[in-house]
């Protein structure tokens, strides 16, 4: 009987449920029935508010339902309360979605939001070199990433709201954290630097850097002017003395490590100096050569600092690429040194009992520059000027001032990629190629120089580096091999499928490199024999051979990718400078003149005429690179090797 009942109250709530959603599904047709001429979003309102209602219906009747049946059972009664519970769960659930979907399209629009008023929003200056923070350039001052940039634009709406408000006057308010916020805002350089002892390079137009530091005049102080003796004449700072004026200068050749064995070192500053006036820089107080990488020469130039210091500020000057953040580095690790410092006591006492490991010692480092002149430097602004110069206590009476690196636009390396410069710019001592010019024949320096012969025989030593491949072959034919090869065998530049890499090029023993160097040469020489027999022949025949050399080219730059042709157009040899060299005698043991190519190297020329005659030299380059002529740097060495 219990089981009878049980089984009819079911039943007939079950046909009120029906009964009653089957009226709500007539009243929901007939409604949309009647609003067939309102609009769409009307119809979508009235959904809702319907779901809503018949949702708010059956929870009502199941709470109805457990109340009513007080004969029901208690397992019944958990079953109707876990599924009421379940539909709760699921509706908290969707709306925690909802909610969280939301607070992130936010978030996504407050950061675009940012992006596109970085351009907008005035940025504050570094607290470390005074410089504006900026988000374009990394090579410039005030560098900073746009993810940081992004932090100090709501640190600046926080203080402006700060601001706002507190009513309290600007005396009685809480300065305990504008310290920690004002560390934060420095630029990726003076963060490099507080944290990491290394002074990054950043670059200035030569025309700036001028108008700015000429201010120097005015002052008392020691300038050290920064050479690079692979590119004295890029480097070289035109008219310097007009601009530092009487300031005494101490001219440093960086680089020192690169060059051949067998150099004497005296004559290569007594070479500096008379360059040097020839570009109007007179009473020079010292010249020392050094080099930043491995310390060689830093005491003696200390020493020579220290005389001349006298209390006086120091002001270090210098193109990019010079290796000059390099030399400050090593002349702070040099002062470091010599300052005392106390250290935890922990190590302290392992350092007087067992050695340190190679972690702590690296720690001592750390708390050493920290404590020594990294937690001392402070902004510092040319007087008169917007030239922001970085300050290194180095001395209780005076200061150090690292000023930013000099960009000349004239060199080759500003054309090159990343990849390029490493293989361009050496990275140990170069040893010398020798190779033998008569007439008619041409140089091929990589993919970026071309440079033609005409005169008696000579030989031309040439200071590059070591990476960079060298080539002879006839000036009738330079123009077709260059097209045909540059990029890939002549490089750089280097193409996207170039078969060079310069960790491959590094890891290949030096027979492999010599057999490689063999077998090209024999292939070169069979087709230059070849063309050479029907060049000879009648005007058809090389008219054919033209026709032949088009055809290969038009084949390669077919292939070329579009990136790879805007390469080779950058690197179009537009530019083309004709040379008359003549020695003033007869020396077959000295070379007499050097040809520059900024950025690159030198060729030393040596004649091997019985008389003086004269020579042409016609050399072609990319557009805007400066070449030139000098006295030879190095008129002899025995270091070399032979290009055959």
């Amino acid at each position: 009987m219990l089981r009878l009942s049980f089984l009819k109250t079911i039943s007939n709530n079950f046909s009120k449920n029906i009964y009653n959603n089957y009226n709500n599904f007539k009243f929901f047709t007939t409604t949309t029935t009647t609003t067939t001429t309102t609009t769409t979003t009307t119809t979508i309102e009235n959904k809702n508010k319907i779901k809503k209602e018949n949702e708010n219906e059956n929870e009502n009747e199941n709470e109805i339902n457990i109340n009513s049946n007080k004969k029901l059972n208690s397992k019944e009664r958990n079953i109707l309360l876990g599924k009421s519970l379940k539909l709760k769960k699921k509706n908290e659930k969707i709306q925690s979605i909802n909610e969280k979907m939301k607070i992130e399209s936010d978030l996504q629009k407050n950061e675009y939001d940012k992006i596109l008023n970085l351009d907008k929003i005035k940025l504050p200056r570094c607290t470390g070199c005074g410089s504006t923070l900026q988000t374009t350039s990394p090579k410039e001052p005030g560098y900073l990433p746009e993810s940081i940039a992004i932090k100090h634009i709501e640190q600046l709406n926080e203080e402006k709201t700060e601001k706002i408000e507190n009513s309290k006057p600007i005396e009685e308010q809480d300065k305990s954290g504008e310290e920690y916020n004002n560390e934060k805002k420095v630029c990726q350089r003076c963060h490099i630097l507080k944290n990491y002892g290394r002074v990054a390079p950043v670059t200035v137009p030569i025309e700036k850097f001028k108008d700015n530091l000429s201010q120097l005049k005015d002052l008392n102080c020691l300038v050290v002017k920064v050479v690079d003796l692979m590119d004295f004449n890029g480097t070289f700072i035109e008219d310097f003395r007009d601009i530092i004026g009487r300031n005494p200068v101490i001219v440093v050749g960086n680089k020192m490590d690169i060059l051949p064995d067998d150099i004497h070192k005296d004559r290569i500053e007594q070479w500096v100096r008379t360059e040097a006036k020839k570009r109007g820089l007179n009473h020079i107080s010292h010249v020392k050569l050094i080099s930043s990488t491995s310390g060689d020469g830093m005491k003696q130039f200390i020493i020579e600092l220290e005389k001349l210091r006298k209390s006086r500020d120091v002001f270090i000057v210098g193109c990019s690429n010079v290796g000059k953040s390099t030399f400050v580095n090593t002349l702070i690790k040099e002062y470091n040194n010599r300052v005392e410092f106390t250290t935890n006591e922990k190590l302290e006492t392992k350092k007087q009992s067992e050695p340190l490991t190679i972690q702590e010692q690296k720690d001592l480092d750390r708390e050493k520059l920290l404590k020594s002149l990294q937690s001392k430097i402070t902004t510092s602004v040319l007087p008169g000027t917007t030239l922001n110069l970085l300050s290194l206590p180095l001395w209780d009476n005076s200061t150090l001032f690292d000023t930013p690196g000099i960009d000349n636009p004239r060199q080759m390396i500003k054309n090159l990629t990343i990849d390029e410069l490493k293989q361009v710019i050496p990275s140990k001592r170069i040893k010398p190629q020798l190779a033998h010019i008569i007439e008619g024949k041409s140089l091929l320096i990589g993919g970026l120089v071309r440079i033609d012969y005409d005169g008696p025989l000579a030989t031309f030593m040439i200071y590059t580096s070591n990476s960079i491949p060298l080539h002879i072959t006839s000036t009738q034919k330079a123009n077709f091999i260059i097209k045909r090869h540059q990029g890939s065998l002549l490089t750089p530049p280097i193409l996207s499928g170039s078969e060079f890499t310069l960790d491959n090029n590094n890891n290949k023993n030096q027979e492999e490199q010599e057999q490689e160097q063999k077998q090209k040469q024999k292939q070169e020489e069979e087709e230059e024999e070849e063309e050479e027999g029907e060049e000879q022949g009648n005007e058809e025949k090389q008219k054919l051979i033209e026709k032949s050399r088009q055809e290969i080219i038009e084949q390669r730059y077919k292939k070329l990718s579009q990136y790879d042709l805007e390469i080779l157009d950058k690197f179009k040899f537009s530019q083309i400078r004709t040379f008359t060299i003549k020695p003033e005698k007869i020396d077959f043991d000295h070379t007499f003149i050097d040809l520059v190519i900024s950025g690159l190297g030198w060729i030393s020329i040596k004649s091997l005429s019985k008389k003086i005659k004269s020579s042409k030299l016609i050399i072609h380059t990319p557009n805007n690179i400066d070449v030139s002529l000098r006295p030879p740097l190095i008129p002899k060495t025995k270091i070399y090797s032979n290009i055959k």
